[in-house]
């Protein structure tokens, strides 16, 4: 038996090994991108197991008390609202002080959904209610300090390497693949496929570089972007080839788009495909997340956040729409996004992941300092962030992965640049001088609209990743990739969420 006071340290041995000397013994992007997500799923066990348990018993009153001013705050509201009062924890549960943490936010996470609180409380605070607005920046604030705590707390091996991968049986897919061609081009040799790899990382398309044999039809080097079985976003490569058409012939660093086929049994498992040129001699400009760059190292030069600047203010000016009313379309459009997040969030009644309050917060807040009329309305790239840049020596290569491109407000774009990337490597207001110079509209800097684009992307994407978090714990996904994003993911999301949340509230 292993006692719980020594888990972390068994734990500890169980990642150095796998991170070492078995990951050396590994031959493929894929099997060693596996035993990254179970170092990673592991890194956090650690954390809980040991300075997760004195991070939260530190904090058990807290918020007990967040919850308590809760309560009083909607019994000045109404009485009938304050009828479901928090239940005491009971001894058993006390002694596990991350258990009892879950708890008590969990408490406060359905407080919101009781009928009428979270109206109410929208309420309160548009009309600047000071006792509402006092609660949710000290709620936000303690949900930052915990989150930040915890990640702090993360457990990682040394020179851990990698990211994220899914891949299944690539010989068959590259033989259908072989056979889809030279029946779609004759003049193509037999075989046309000389190697291929699959890009570690994709979790809702597969991605595959490929170098074709020299011929007089088709570019030598290729990149396959499929439809996965499980997607979560609704997005399909049917739709992003017609987005990357478009950027391509407005300029933008972008890959080629080469054709597509929405047929999604021609390949067998998988879905629908596109192809599109190889950005050739780059690389990934880094990871999703700034704390994992810092950690595995980028390829992010001093220049590229004004290549960035000057790309996507290319996108936005060009595709201004100069309608009046645009703006009210704009405004629009957001409110009724956020009404559907808002509805799918709450949809999932089995449970949201631990500490996940900071998404329902966000959603109070932007409910309740909307957008203004008037947003400019442009294309967007929808999902901006390192994780989504290609660089050559430095410089800006590629924007690529547009799967959640659309029109919208161009403060989308620049609020999650903002909180993903720049405030790494660049100040923001030399960004926007950038932008603005290079064309964009300078109302996609509007400070208000920065702050509510900041709240939102992490509420979008953390509804995005309570899907994968819901398969893989009804075992629908299993592999070390799923449990991966379902453990460090969708915390790192609530850290990223409380964190704006927190600034925002500061103001």
């Amino acid at each position: 038996m292993v006692r719980n006071e020594n888990l972390a340290t068994f734990l500890r041995c169980i990642v150095e090994e796998l991170n070492g000397a078995v990951r050396e013994e590994l031959q493929t992007d894929h099997t060693r991108n596996v035993i990254d997500s179970v170092v990673t799923v592991l890194g956090r066990l650690i954390a809980d197991a040991g300075p997760g348990k004195e991070i939260a018993s530190a904090r058990l009153g807290e918020w007990d008390s967040i919850a308590s001013r809760l309560n009083d705050l909607l019994a000045a509201g109404s009485g009938e609202r304050n009828q479901q009062k928090q239940s005491p924890r009971t001894e058993s549960v006390i002694t596990e002080p991350m258990t009892a943490l879950d708890n008590s936010t969990a408490v406060i996470q359905n407080r919101l959904l009781e009928p009428g609180v979270f109206d109410y409380l929208v309420s309160s605070l548009a009309n600047g209610d000071a006792a509402a607005e006092q609660w949710l920046a000290d709620t936000s604030c303690s949900l930052n300090d915990l989150l930040q705590n915890m990640e702090n707390s993360f457990y990682r091996p040394s020179g851990r390497k990698g990211v994220l991968s899914v891949t299944d049986n690539l010989d068959l897919l590259l033989q259908k693949l072989s056979k889809y061609l030279c029946d779609r081009y004759p003049e193509l040799p037999e075989n046309p496929i000389e190697t291929s790899h699959v890009v570690p990382g994709g979790q809702i398309k597969r991605t595959v570089i490929l170098k074709l044999v020299e011929n007089d039809v088709l570019p030598l080097r290729l990149v396959l972007r499929q439809d996965m079985d499980m997607t979560y976003t609704g997005t399909t490569v049917t739709d992003e080839f017609v987005i990357i058409k478009r950027v391509f012939d407005l300029g933008l660093p972008v890959p080629e788009p080469i054709l597509v086929e929405p047929n999604p049994d021609c390949l067998g498992s998988g879905g629908c495909f596109m192809l599109m040129t190889e950005v050739e001699d780059a690389l990934p400009a880094g990871t999703y997340f700034g704390e994992d760059r810092a950690y595995m190292g980028d390829n992010i030069g001093p220049e590229l956040a004004r290549e960035v600047a000057a790309a996507v203010a290319n996108l936005h000016g060009q595709t201004l729409d100069p309608d009046p009313e645009a703006g009210k379309l704009a405004q629009q459009k957001q409110l009724e996004e956020l009404q559907q997040v808002k509805q799918s969030w709450r949809s999932h009644t089995g449970g949201k992941p631990p500490f996940s309050l900071s998404v329902d917060l966000g959603l109070l807040w932007l409910e309740a300092y909307p957008l203004d009329e008037g947003r400019p309305l442009c294309h967007l790239h929808g999902d901006l962030g390192s994780h989504n840049m290609m660089s050559r020596d430095g410089h800006l290569a590629a924007l690529i992965d547009w799967e959640l491109a659309g029109m919208g407000d161009p403060a989308r774009d620049l609020a999650q640049l903002k909180v993903m990337l720049l405030e790494f490597i660049i100040p923001w207001d030399e960004f926007k001088k950038a932008y603005i110079q290079a064309g964009g509209p300078a109302a996609a800097c509007d400070e208000h609209a920065i702050a509510y684009f900041s709240i939102w992307a992490f509420v979008y994407h953390s509804n995005l990743a309570i899907n994968l978090w819901e398969r893989f714990n009804a075992g629908v996904r299993d592999d070390a990739a799923a449990a991966s994003v379902a453990s460090h993911s969708v915390e790192r999301l609530a850290l990223y969420e409380a964190r704006a949340l927190a600034n925002t509230m500061k103001g």
